[in-house]
């Protein structure tokens, strides 16, 4: 139901409701394995029932295929905004690694919420591989410390939710039926660790769009992959020192140039018909290797890649004299590049101004000569 002024019955906006009916949210609600009938009383069991969903869908995130469980954390933290709003309304975040002080141990939970609708804390539990019954008498003993540390006497019983990366509904029924405390156990849904399709929006961008399809107005969005321009950035010290250095991990970027934006967006606003977005980017995805060796190839002289870790990225920029705000934005670039959020590959460009993109090839080739000038 949506309600008079644009906000919905749960809280979220006419746009951003939208957007969850896109996810398939509402098929998801409600579907964890639980024992919320049985450990709480009624409507309480009903709310609980209604936060938990499965899959939770995480297509916000790119881990590779041997990311552990402290990654899948970090990652969902680096993204708060997007993974509390796959939670949905209500989620209040507390704490990751929170820690619990148990005699004369320390055990830490994984991410600490406490909602407000069902006013109880909610105990997270990450899980990188499948579903095993220990996870549930694990999670058992987390709610029973927190009841017992953090509980104040007028919230409701603390909730659990294990999510794991595949579970059998029978082994997860099983686990926790002699289990007293509520608890939810789903799957999540991680998009392809190499992306070749679908949108990629970092995720400030992101809520830019939200406010955007909130604000009434007619619009149109060009998410633009990196300029092929940046490439000049380096391409000076890799012709002088015989290297190009690099936290990409031989992952790649969809370099587009300058000049293919604009004949794209000039052909968006005389064509468009509003509402559309569009990702724009070059005709394909190149690795840092590749760069260097068209470098090599069009200058004469041998330049290797290296590959090294984003810390290293950002302490030989400082120490070669570039500045801190700048060093730190190159060393981001290269981790986003290394989980594959530059690495899709569009036909926009040729589909709104009949143009294919210029290649980084042709690029380099038209811009190398004046480098070594």
């Amino acid at each position: 139901m949506v309600r008079k002024g644009g906000n919905s019955a749960c809280g979220w906006s006419r746009n951003v409701l939208v957007l969850q009916i896109e996810a398939g949210r509402m098929h998801r609600q409600g579907r964890a394995v639980a024992n919320f009938d049985r450990t709480l009383p009624s409507p309480q069991s009903d709310l609980a029932r209604d936060i938990t969903k499965d899959p939770y869908n995480f297509d916000f995130l790119t881990l590779g295929d041997d990311a552990h469980e402290r990654d899948l954390e970090h990652g969902l933290l680096d993204h708060l905004r997007q993974f509390l709003l796959e939670l949905g309304v209500g989620f209040a975040f507390v704490g990751s690694q929170y820690r619990l002080t148990i005699g004369n141990e320390d055990f830490f939970i994984d991410l600490l919420f406490y909602h407000l609708k069902l006013r109880a804390f909610v105990v997270v539990d990450l899980k990188m591989k499948a579903f095993e019954p220990e996870f549930a008498g694990k999670m058992n003993f987390y709610l029973s410390a927190v009841n017992d540390l953090l509980r104040h006497p007028d919230d409701q019983p603390s909730i659990g939710i294990i999510l794991c990366k595949t579970r059998d509904r029978f082994v997860a029924e099983y686990a926790l039926r002699d289990i007293n405390k509520p608890i939810g156990i789903s799957e999540y849904r991680l998009p392809n660790a190499h992306p070749t399709e679908g949108p990629s929006i970092p995720d400030d961008h992101f809520w830019t769009e939200v406010a955007l399809f909130e604000s009434g107005l007619n619009w149109t969005i060009l998410r633009n992959n990196l300029y092929a321009e940046v490439i000049l950035r380096f391409a000076h010290f890799a012709l002088k020192t015989g290297k190009l250095v690099s936290a990409t991990q031989s992952r790649g970027r969809s370099y587009v140039t300058r000049e293919d934006c604009a004949r794209t967006a000039a052909a968006a606003l005389l064509n468009s018909t509003g509402k559309a977005i569009y990702d724009v980017t070059g005709p394909a995805s190149v690795t840092h290797e590749q760069v260097a060796s068209v470098l090599s190839r069009l200058s004469g002289k041998s330049i290797q890649h290296v590959n090294v870790t984003p810390e290293e990225v950002e302490k030989g920029l400082v120490a070669a004299g570039i500045p801190q705000f700048a060093a730190r934005s190159v060393r981001e670039l290269d981790e986003e590049t290394s989980r594959g959020y530059h690495a899709i590959v569009t036909t926009t460009v040729t589909n709104l101004t009949g143009r294919v993109p210029l290649s980084v090839e042709d690029f380099l080739q038209a811009t190398v000569p004046a480098l070594m000038a």
